[in-house]
């Protein structure tokens, strides 16, 4: 490693100071500084380059009088919010060769969960270009490889151009055009190909699984109404029908063949344990016992009333919390 201090941010015209953070964050995407410590794949990514003869130099960057020094912005997780993170699971290397059969360029990708776009704040997304270990472009600078270019926004990874006939242009953000930059650019098409293959299967999992989540509320929620036992016989006998049919559409959803195993056997349980629920009430209705106090002329001028409050509310679970009061008051009566 070589070290390198720099010294307090200059003044501006304008009694200003170039923001310490900005200047860190644009050194540890740009420059040539060494990945995090903790950062799981920073030995594997080195390994591609030693494993072709290669080595990166790397510089220990230090801004004022800090203790620490820059590193890359890459972890062990990909933060999509302060709720939502996926894990970073595999790493795969690439290899460019040049039209005369060397080496073009070496390079990474981190696959992860996939679950979108990676947040810009994060610094890490598009699949991006070095030279001398140093960043040419953006995150956008192989974008419009992809078969859909938002899927580059999903991507993690490098590609280290060697090829001396590949050159940066003037303002170092995007190569000349020439036949060898093509070139690569031809052959990682298949890289890119791949992420976006498994950005879409990743998106139709995740829209199965939604699929299930919000079949299974819906299911509970008529559930709760059948066994609350308040509402008419016509009622209850479409609630029925309305769960056999989501209950159906939960099962394909969990039925999806690019749904893992174990993931499925979790969907599938409690897919069973909805179905066990549903089946009691296959052939008989249920009538709450704080209805029995009144006469049936009265009961059912209650049910019918309870139908229209399950019409007319925001939504079944408000409408199941006024009738239980309800049901409360008659049977103090």
């Amino acid at each position: 490693f070589f070290e390198v201090e720099m010294v307090s941010p200059r003044r501006l015209g304008n009694d200003s100071f170039l923001n310490e953070v900005a200047i860190a964050d644009y050194i540890s995407q740009v420059c040539p500084v060494p990945f995090d410590p903790s950062f799981k794949f920073a030995e594997d990514i080195r390994d591609v380059f030693v494993s072709h003869g290669r080595e990166l130099d790397e510089y220990r960057v230090y801004i004022n009088e800090g203790e620490q020094p820059i590193y890359r912005p890459h972890g062990n997780a990909i933060h999509y919010s302060d709720t939502k993170f996926g894990k970073c699971a595999e790493l795969v290397p690439i290899k460019l060769e040049t039209v005369d059969g060397e080496t073009a360029g070496l390079g990474w990708v981190l696959h992860h969960d996939y679950q979108g776009a990676i947040p810009a704040s994060q610094k890490v997304r598009g699949l991006r270009a070095r030279m001398g270990n140093l960043q040419i472009g953006g995150e956008r600078i192989f974008a419009d490889l992809y078969p859909e270019e938002r899927f580059n926004s999903w991507t993690v990874g490098e590609i280290h151009v060697f090829d001396s006939r590949i050159t940066p242009n003037g303002r170092r953000d995007d190569f000349e055009s020439n036949t060898h930059a093509s070139h690569i650019k031809t052959h990682l098409l298949p890289v890119v190909n791949d992420i976006a293959r498994r950005c879409r299967s990743t998106s139709q999992v995740r829209n199965r699984v939604k699929t299930f989540e919000l079949g299974e509320a819906k299911v509970e929620e008529a559930l709760n109404v059948l066994e609350q036992g308040a509402v008419s016989k016509g009622l209850q006998a479409n609630l029925k029908k309305e769960i056999g049919s989501v209950l159906g559409e939960m099962e394909g959803a969990a039925g999806f063949d690019l749904i893992q195993d174990s993931a499925r056997k979790k969907l599938i349980a409690r897919l069973k344990a909805l179905s066990a629920r549903a089946d009691k009430f296959s052939s008989t209705l249920e009538v709450d016992s704080r209805l029995d106090k009144i006469s049936p002329r009265k009961r059912k001028v209650y049910q019918e009333v309870f139908d229209l409050i399950h019409e007319c509310s925001q939504n079944r679970v408000v409408a199941n919390s006024l009738i239980e009061k309800i049901l409360d008051r008659i049977s103090k009566l």
